[in-house]
């Protein structure tokens, strides 16, 4: 039997962060991703997708987005799609003029019956879900109940985190009480990095999270996918599936001895010709600018950016680089000179308060960007 386990799709993200036009075609790849992901189950002959949360981002999507979703999931009859609310998605519901297809299977938040199995009697493999939304005390983990002699896998959205002193169930993922419940994967969603090594919950179980299907910011750097399960005679095979066309990327670029403009992005362009360029022209840039600059150096960081995204999908400079205060000339007759010495004459200060003032200071003089 062949599985997919993928979470954290977040579709109707509104990447507010983006620029208008770019973030269009974020929105639209979250979705196009989610086709793919479709496209790859039927080639492969998948048998079951499991979301284990945050399919939408919120709770309020448009109803064409939901609308085209559906559509989707309906595109492909044959294959179970088991869906999982996250806490992003708690209180995401299908309006009542959608046509919700047979093949979805929501995972009930209903209090009372907490787990859900999913069976398939055939290949020896059962499916528990619970949704975390609605529980309120961790006694749920006593009545998870899978036969030693299934394939069990487990769906859950949380943070891999113990009940807290006071006994309040907190929403998180309690791995100790999953531990020799007869689990052989546990299938996470939350954190959007993906697991590329599977992780030991007990002497016969694994867990992971699949990480986000589509990367939606700068602090998730990195390949974007899913993962391919297949169970076989109560033996786990798993593989990860890339699926992002559009990767975000971050790139520091150190700017050591760089005093003017050019000689900035003459090393801007070096460092990404030596990264190969064309292998990520369609990918979200941010190149960091680190190293030590001298006084006299003018950065025009807008004009850098307008430069790059001229070659780039998209692409934004962040100045991490630092004044070389060793650079600065008390002696000569300039403001800048004059700001500095008396910053310098300041006992008051310490070492790194003055190296700070100075960075601000020289940046706010030469009408940089703080």
């Amino acid at each position: 039997m062949k599985l997919i386990h993928c979470a954290d799709l977040h579709i109707g993200k509104n990447f507010s962060s983006l620029p208008q036009d770019v973030r269009g075609v974020m929105q639209r790849s979250l979705i196009d991703n989610f086709v793919s992901m479709m496209r790859f189950a039927h080639d492969n002959a998948v048998d079951v997708v499991m979301i284990s949360g945050d399919f939408f981002d919120r709770a309020k999507v448009a109803i064409s987005c939901k609308k085209e979703v559906l559509g989707i999931v309906s595109s492909f009859p044959h294959i179970s799609v088991i869906y999982l609310k996250g806490n992003h998605d708690a209180l995401a519901e299908f309006d009542d003029e959608l046509v919700v297809p047979s093949n979805l299977l929501i995972v009930p938040n209903n209090e009372e019956d907490d787990w859900t199995y999913y069976r398939y009697e055939e290949e020896g493999v059962t499916i528990a879900a619970i949704d975390l939304n609605s529980q309120y005390d961790a006694s749920f983990y006593e009545r998870l109940v899978l036969h030693k002699d299934n394939f069990n896998i487990v769906m859950m959205h949380g943070m891999t985190k113990a009940i807290t002193e006071g006994g309040q169930f907190e929403r998180v993922v309690d791995l100790n009480r999953l531990r020799n419940k007869n689990v052989d994967y546990l299938a996470l969603g939350d954190i959007h990095i993906p697991d590329y090594e599977v992780r030991k919950l007990d002497n016969r179980g694994h867990y992971a999270y699949s990480g986000s299907l589509t990367g939606t910011g700068f602090d998730e750097i990195g390949e974007r996918g899913f993962f391919l399960l297949e169970a076989e005679q109560n033996k786990l095979t798993r593989s990860f599936a890339r699926m992002t066309k559009r990767q975000f990327r971050i790139i520091d670029v150190d700017i050591t001895h760089c005093d003017t403009h050019s000689k900035i992005y003459s090393q801007v362009d070096f460092v990404l010709d030596k990264l190969r360029r064309n292998d990520f022209i369609n990918d979200l840039l941010r190149i960091n600018l680190i190293g030590k600059y001298e006084a006299s150096t003018i950065k025009d960081l807008e004009n850098l950016a307008l430069k790059l995204n001229e070659e780039f999908f998209f692409a934004e400079v962040k100045d991490s680089s630092t004044l070389d205060v060793s650079s600065i000339n008390c002696h000569e007759l300039s403001l800048k000179s004059k700001f500095a010495s008396l910053v310098l004459r300041d006992t008051t200060l310490t070492k790194e308060e003055q190296d700070k003032i100075l960075e601000f200071g020289i940046k706010a003089l030469q009408r940089e960007t703080l």
